[in-house]
């Protein structure tokens, strides 16, 4: 997630996207709708690598849900983005 991303999800969280979640430490992302919801998130201008990030997560792990966490655990493998 880069700094734009991020702006892009506070921005958007509860209202445009019922999607996406505001917590203390960061954000949850739904993830039921996946592609009306990269769309949705195309649309919104969050950037291409992140969305590519979130489609490699749901088609590798079949995960429903992404909780970006500022002080998680950076993902092997995976570009880290300071936000």
């Amino acid at each position: 997630m880069m700094l734009e991303d991020m702006k892009i999800f506070q921005e958007h969280s509860h209202k445009t996207l019922r999607k996406i979640f505001n917590t203390e430490y960061g954000f949850i992302l739904l993830l039921d709708a996946r592609p009306k919801l990269l769309k949705s998130l195309k649309k919104l201008g969050i950037s291409n690598e992140f969305r590519k990030f979130i489609y490699r997560m749901v088609r590798q792990h079949r995960v429903s849900m992404i909780e970006f966490d500022r002080d998680a655990d950076v993902i092997l493998g995976e570009k880290f983005f300071d936000w």
